[in-house]
């Protein structure tokens, strides 16, 4: 079987992964899943931290290179998968009521917005003010 890049390497094409959720297995104590407990850095980082990955082919890069200099542009900022739908019109080009430019992570004009997190934490702050520890 191929891997999914493969198929997709000589065609002008864009894939964009994200997980559902994230998974604590054994990362910085003796547990597995989602477990709750006590909010602390560590816990809040494998427990909601989720894979995001955006690949475009090499015809892709040729073809669309503004939008893959932006995507680049993007890597290090922060970002709630509730804002999917619009980075999925971005890259699509498609024209709606329901696409908010600000909330496109590929698109130039991103605000990032806070990421609340396990009813009420501020996800960012939480790290900026505490250490992580293992």
């Amino acid at each position: 079987m191929k891997y999914i890049f493969e198929i997709f390497r000589d065609t002008n094409t864009i894939l964009v992964y994200l997980s559902d959720h994230g998974e604590e297995v054994y990362d910085y104590r003796d547990s597995r899943g989602r477990v709750a407990s006590r909010i602390n850095a560590n816990l809040l980082k494998y427990q909601y931290s989720i894979p995001f990955m955006i690949w475009y082919s090499d015809k892709y890069k040729k073809t669309h290179k503004r939008k893959v200099g932006l995507i680049n542009e993007s890597k290090s900022l922060p970002f709630i998968s509730d804002l999917l739908p619009n980075v999925m019109f971005g890259i699509g080009n498609v024209k709606t009521k329901y696409y908010h430019i600000k909330h496109d992570l590929t698109s130039g004009y991103y605000v990032p917005c806070k990421r609340i997190v396990n009813d009420g934490y501020d996800y960012d702050s939480f790290f900026r003010t505490n250490i992580n520890r293992k």
